[in-house]
Formats: structure tokens, C-alpha cells, sequence
């Protein structure tokens, strides 16, 4: 298949998974607490990143066993407690795209999802980066942090990853696409790292 064919054919695929993870997804969060034995990995919507009506889903791709987050929506953040250790994350919409996290307990991290829309890629491509330690008291980031609403996956997210066939196609993405990106060089990779260091 012709690479501009087969890029359509996974845009395509990624349109219709994300179409499906709609409304009643998510709902409203009282701000989590941190217990002394986790770390709490908070995942922010950019404010100016152009959010669509596409859904972004988040997944912890560790393990062979997929687990889904939830959905990242415009004025959005959403919290994930760990154990102590190295993670791995992905989300998913009209593109896909990885980071690493190393945490420790009794600490917040922050990762923000953006979008951009490269000429030549003819789409939307969201990303995800990891927030340092040093940008955390930035008036941006207070600015992006404060208005953005925590929420949380409802029993309707759970039930539509459930579905075989929405669990699959994740997992397809994840083999598809985790092993080239965990390929790039260090350098390649460092924005899209979270460090033990990095939380407050």
C-alpha cells in the first residue's frame, strides 16, 4: 500500500475510534488528594492548543495490559495515581503519541496534551510533554493549571473499553507505533520524559 494511502487508512481508523469516545465519558473531579505512598500524574488539555470535537484518549501502556485513562477535553485536566516507578503513557485521537514518567510517592507531575498541524501532515497531531519542576511556579502554567477542571472516566468510558473492538485497535496503535518512538535518541525523547525530579 502506498504510504499516503496507508497514513489516510490510520487517520481514518484514529477518526472513528476517537469519534466513538463521545459525551458521558467524563464528569467533574473534586481535586484529588496525594497519598504518601503514590505519585498523582496530572494530565492537562493546552488551552491554546485548538481542541476539536475529536475526543483525545489517554491510556498507561506499561504494561501488556492496556489501561485506559480517560479523555482529554478543552478545559480539562485529569488525575492518575501510581505506585513508585517508571511508566509509560499514550493518547490517541487523529494521531498518536507517547511519554515516560519516573515518579516517586507523595509528589504531583504534570503533563500537558497540545495539538499542532504540521503542512505537511495535512491533520491535527497531538503530543504530550512532560511539565519540569522549574515551570511549575511560571504564571502560564499557575494561569493553565487553575482554569483547567479536573475530571474523571465514568462507568460508560470503562464499558466502551470494553468493547473488544476498541480494545484491540488501541493495543494495535501501541504496537504499531510505541516501538519506533521509544527508538529516538535520548535527545529525541527528553521533552516527553518525566523525571523523579520534576515533581512538587
Amino acid at each position: 500500500m502506498h504510504k499516503s494511502m496507508r497514513r489516510l487508512v490510520v487517520i481514518a481508523l484514529s477518526l472513528i475510534l476517537s469519534a466513538c469516545a463521545g459525551r458521558g465519558m467524563m464528569v467533574k473531579q473534586e481535586p484529588p488528594s496525594t497519598k504518601p505512598d503514590e505519585a498523582v500524574i496530572i494530565f492537562l488539555a493546552d488551552p491554546g492548543a485548538g481542541f476539536t470535537s475529536i475526543s483525545v484518549t489517554l491510556y498507561d501502556i506499561t504494561e501488556p495490559s492496556v489501561k485506559f485513562i480517560g479523555v482529554i477535553d478543552q478545559g480539562t485536566k485529569v488525575a492518575y495515581a501510581v505506585k513508585p516507578g517508571t511508566y509509560a503513557f499514550m493518547v490517541l485521537a487523529t494521531s498518536t503519541d507517547f511519554m515516560e514518567a519516573s515518579v516517586v510517592a507523595g509528589k504531583r507531575y504534570f503533563a500537558i496534551v497540545s495539538a499542532e498541524y504540521p503542512k505537511a501532515v495535512g491533520t491535527l497531531r497531538y503530543r504530550l510533554k512532560a511539565v519540569r519542576q522549574a515551570e511549575l511556579s511560571s504564571s502560564d502554567f499557575i494561569s493553565m493549571e487553575r482554569n483547567a477542571a479536573y475530571a474523571a472516566k465514568t462507568a460508560r468510558a470503562d464499558d466502551w473499553y470494553a468493547n473488544s473492538k476498541n480494545a484491540a485497535s488501541v493495543a494495535a496503535r501501541r504496537e504499531k507505533f510505541f516501538p519506533a518512538w521509544f527508538r529516538k535518541s535520548p535527545q529525541e525523547r527528553d521533552s516527553q520524559v518525566l523525571r523523579a525530579e520534576d515533581g512538587q
